[in-house]
């Protein structure tokens, strides 16, 4: 778990699992590294290892997992986040925001200025604003509530896609899907320019008469 807050100090704390080198931890006051170190790269050969982070809620942070979940609170500053199979959750306003993971779920509880998200098998939520969304997924769906939302695009292969967020005004969505459903609920009062093509699926207009 990662935690922000209003200190110019970094605090660890956790538990390192049976067969894993140690924790390690290092740097000066341009950057620091720390982690649990495992042989080999091979997750397999240790037991699974907890760690609690708390750093200046305005850093830059880059995070990386191979099985274990990743959780972010309170970061105002940039997210770079990555996990193999492990689910990745943040609350808050960062300020920038890449999350990428393979068969892990992605979810966002706050806002952002600027958010990339790509997933394979797992699912992508963002519940809240954000100025510039950029979401991709395989076989997850991809949903966005909340708001308001000022440009997404939102793109999946057989995931389904349902966006049902607030808009800013002259919003741009871009949103598209090669075997998913997808679902669009703009707030009442919405005057959007709507362009939609399809190859075989049907498309159920409630916006307009036409």
């Amino acid at each position: 778990a990662l935690h922000g807050w209003d200190r110019d100090t970094i605090l660890a704390t956790g538990e390192v699992g049976r067969g894993s080198k140690g924790f390690f931890m290092g740097g000066d006051r341009t950057g620091v590294k720390l982690g649990i170190d495992i042989p080999n790269d091979d997750v397999t050969t240790a037991e699974p290892s907890t760690l609690e982070v708390w750093v200046p809620a305005g850093s830059r942070v880059r995070v990386k997992s191979t099985r274990g979940e990743i959780v972010v609170d309170g970061v105002t500053g940039a997210l770079d986040l990555g996990s193999t199979s492990g689910n990745i959750t943040v609350t808050g306003i960062p300020r920038e925001l890449t999350v990428e993971t393979m068969d892990g779920d992605v979810q966002l509880d706050g806002a952002v200025v600027w958010l990339r998200a790509r997933s394979a098998g797992g699912d992508i939520t963002v519940r809240g604003g954000a100025e510039d969304l950029v979401s991709a997924s395989v076989s997850g769906a991809v949903t966005v509530t909340g708001g308001p939302v000022r440009a997404a695009r939102l793109e999946t292969m057989t995931g389904n896609i349902v966006f049902e967020a607030s808009i800013a005004r002259g919003a741009v969505l871009d949103l598209g899907t090669h075997s998913g459903a997808v679902r669009v609920l703009l707030p009442k009062g919405s005057t959007p320019t709507v362009e939609a093509t399809t190859v075989a699926a049907p498309i159920d207009n409630n916006l307009t008469p036409q």
